[in-house]
């Protein structure tokens, strides 16, 4: 499709929004025929996304009923396209507006319109395309015949390659959707659920070339890396209680016990944690080193929300998730147990509690002693 006839079909489509469409009929029936040729045909999608990607915030606020179609479509296109407005809004969407809470600029237009009111991303599930596009790259890459470029040392990723990376681009924006709906009392989880899938492939795609791979580095490949960020992620929500409201209605607690609470988003994300504090101990592609360096950040979490009375159930509730692999109804092993116990006696305790740490320490030991029964 040429740029002249691009244009001619935006240009009749912003035309008949501006004017809310004619009373009269057949004025109705071509109104409707192009805004559903706008919002479905895949080819005009695209073209928007690169030509006019901000033309699609004027069509959002009037939910047609293509709209979740659309945003869908649209959505997935910026996420293919490493040169898209998503990509630049992304890296320059670091700046917080308090603590850990982004700043969201009016500039960054796009990330402002979904986030600035997280009802909006909420109510078009924007988790979906993007949690969807970064699985179905991730299985490209575990098919396809070419070197895994995630598999590969940091180099300069950290400083410049993960703001065109397709993986990273995908964390990022989970971060900035959950944690602005966690601020905003969005009492829904958002799916953050989808980083469980995303460390699945992590760890199934794996496969470092030890030729030149330095395993002794904090992030000894692009895949480590990631690894990282989103448990970082979960553990920032998980542990966002030590200073919102506890009666926040999407942060109250009802009950430690590994169930579900979709309406809490840090449950939420203890609860994730505990599904990738599985799939990482019990992996064979990831050093003992690593498996040790990511548990060590949820112990850290564990004992920061343990040592406050107010905070104490949700130290329990975190460590309830980690102990049964995510959910109270889910299966964990014999080797699993025993990696947290092991992994806790390697633990620095010194700057915690005496008292905490016995605490912990008998608890995983009876959790490592009902397996091996």
């Amino acid at each position: 499709m040429g740029r002249d006839i691009i244009h001619t079909v935006l240009r009749k489509c912003s035309g008949l929004l501006a004017r809310v469409f004619p009373t009269y009929e057949r004025e109705k029936e071509v109104a409707t025929e192009i805004v559903h040729e706008v919002l479905i045909n895949r080819k005009t999608v695209k073209a928007i996304s690169e030509i006019r990607p901000y033309f699609a915030l004027q069509i959002f606020p009037y939910e047609f009923y293509e709209n979740n179609e659309f945003v869908d479509t649209y959505l997935r296109y910026l996420a293919e396209d490493t040169k898209s407005v998503l990509y630049h809004e992304v890296r320059n969407n670091q700046n917080l507006a308090g603590r850990d809470r982004y700043a969201l600029p009016k500039r960054n237009r796009l990330l402002n319109y979904l986030f600035g009111d997280c009802k909006v991303a909420e109510r078009y599930g924007v988790y979906r395309p993007i949690g969807e596009f970064v699985i179905s790259h991730l299985d490209e890459l575990y098919s396809s015949s070419l070197p895994d470029p995630y598999n590969e040392p940091m180099g300069d990723f950290f400083e410049e390659g993960q703001w065109d990376s397709k993986l990273m681009v995908g964390i990022r924006f989970f971060d900035i959707m959950v944690t602005s709906a966690l601020y905003q009392n969005i009492q829904w989880h958002m799916w953050l659920y989808y980083f469980t899938h995303f460390v699945e492939r992590i760890v199934r795609n794996l496969d470092p070339n030890e030729k030149l791979v330095d395993f002794h580095a904090e992030w000894p490949t692009k895949y480590h890396y990631a690894l990282y960020e989103i448990t970082s992620c979960l553990c920032k929500w998980a542990s966002a209680v030590d200073h919102l409201p506890l009666d926040q209605d999407n942060v109250a607690l009802e009950t430690t016990l590994a169930h579900h609470e979709n309406g809490n988003i840090p449950k939420s994300s203890m609860l994730a944690l505990g599904q990738i504090a599985k799939q990482i101990l019990v992996t064979d592609a990831l050093s003992d080193r690593f498996k040790k360096y990511i548990i060590d950040i949820v112990y850290r979490r564990y004992f920061e929300l343990r040592k406050v009375a107010a905070t104490q159930p949700y130290a329990d509730a975190l460590m309830n998730s980690i102990q049964c692999g995510g959910f109270s109804m889910g299966k964990t092993s014999y080797e699993y147990d025993q990696y947290l116990l092991d992994a806790f006696e390697e633990f620095d305790r010194i700057p915690y509690e005496i008292d905490l740490s016995d605490e912990l320490r008998r608890r995983l030991q009876e959790n490592v002693d009902r397996s091996r029964a």
